[in-house]
């Protein structure tokens, strides 16, 4: 595998001694379509013998703009993951500011559609049940757009928030559709983008390690909270949650074509507020659509509410009388 990066002592604080082949001046061939961002200096390329790691790395200090938007627009054919210290210009669902503090876990993988992963539909035996989002208002969606046409299945949706919560220390919760979080005190931890490009999937993920953002942050539906230390608190704690967190996602990725029942049934077993009062907003408007008691997702990964029939997608989940 390889590591692309201007800081050879970041590498090295993020996974320990790592044994190098080669350290070379990085080529643009090897990541195609990524603009490498960093104020440290001209990327450098290691070749790390990590066989157990299933994928090369992209390293970042600051990250001048969202490396989820840039890994957008490249086709790789092969696992890569970027990670960054810190940076600017990342985001949320619908374009909400992420803030960003160095030493949280800020990660974008790219997975391509090769060798048992493909679209679902295109190899799947459950094709039947993935079924994309409704790109119009509609009964069967709860009269609610979709904001992104065809650019996130909910299969793919499910892998990531199933290898984060697996991931980070016990406790932690999945807030339907895309959140980490925990339940008692309701507070979340970090939230995951989905996208599917034409030549695979693209993940954005952000997790709050160290720092919160502040409390009258009005982009949150719930108040924000810091994960439990993960290791030495005098390390920064990246290295420790990327090496666990994608290699796990690199199987549940796997599973959505594999066997989507069991990652359906895992998504399940880790969601949260099941059975607590919420509301549902239109994610664009700000509009309430719907309220009442959370009785989970169905099998079109669609929320439900007890005595209403209709499912709910590309809605915002809002707790009843969440303290904080």
């Amino acid at each position: 595998m390889k590591i692309q990066t201007s800081s050879p002592d970041l590498a090295f604080q993020l996974f320990g001694d790592i044994p190098l082949n080669s350290l070379d001046a990085a080529s643009p061939d090897v990541f195609p379509g990524f603009e490498f961002q960093d104020d440290a200096g001209p990327g450098l390329l290691y070749d790390a013998d990590m066989p157990a790691f299933p994928a090369d790395i992209i390293i970042e200090a600051y990250s001048q703009t969202s490396q989820y938007d840039r890994m957008l627009h490249c086709s790789f054919d092969h696992p890569v993951v970027a990670i960054a210290i810190d940076g600017r210009g990342f985001h949320g669902k619908y374009g909400r500011t992420w803030h960003t503090y160095p030493g949280n876990f800020y990660l974008t993988c790219f997975f391509p559609f090769q060798k048992g992963l493909a679209r679902v539909g295109e190899a799947s035996p459950y094709a039947a049940m993935a079924t994309p989002y409704a790109s119009t208002p509609s009964a069967a969606c709860g009269g609610v757009r979709d904001p992104d046409p065809g650019a996130c299945l909910p299969w793919y949706q499910a892998a990531p928030c199933v290898a984060l919560a697996e991931s980070l220390p016990p406790g932690t919760r999945i807030k339907w559709p895309n959140d980490l979080v925990t339940e008692t005190p309701p507070r979340k931890l970090g939230g995951i983008l989905t996208a599917l490009t034409a030549t695979g999937v693209c993940y954005g993920i952000g997790i709050n390690l160290v720092k919160a953002p502040d409390p009258d942050d009005t982009n949150l539906l719930l108040p924000a909270s810091v994960a439990p230390a993960l290791c030495d608190p005098e390390r920064v704690r990246v290295g420790a949650v990327l090496m666990t967190a994608v290699s796990r996602l690199a199987l549940r990725v796997a599973q959505v074509v594999q066997d989507p029942i069991a990652l359906l049934s895992d998504y399940r077993r880790d969601l949260a507020f099941v059975g607590r009062h919420i509301a549902l907003r239109d994610a664009r408007s700000a509009r309430f659509v719907a309220s009442g008691i959370f009785e989970g997702i169905d099998d079109a990964f669609c929320a439900r509410i007890q005595g209403d029939p209709h499912p709910y997608a590309n809605v915002d989940f809002v707790l009843s009388h969440v303290q904080s």
